[in-house]
């Protein structure tokens, strides 16, 4: 995983890149997840996925 900070005004914002395996029947698949968390007192708040895994998913499984 790969996280890096964020500009805005408060820093509390960080993107991150996470490597993915998983497998459909068998087949084994990675896919590269990207989003932004927000941290407040040392905790996450909040995550923000960008779109993409559930479409290549879907893509995998209605081929």
């Amino acid at each position: 995983m790969n996280i890096q900070p964020e500009e805005s005004s408060d820093g509390n914002y960080y993107t991150f890149t996470a490597a993915l395996k998983y497998s459909i029947g068998g087949e084994e698949a990675e896919y590269e997840q990207t989003g932004t968390a927000l941290f407040e007192d040392g905790k996450i708040q909040n995550i923000t996925f960008t779109d993409g895994l559930m479409t290549e998913i879907e893509n995998q499984l209605f081929v």
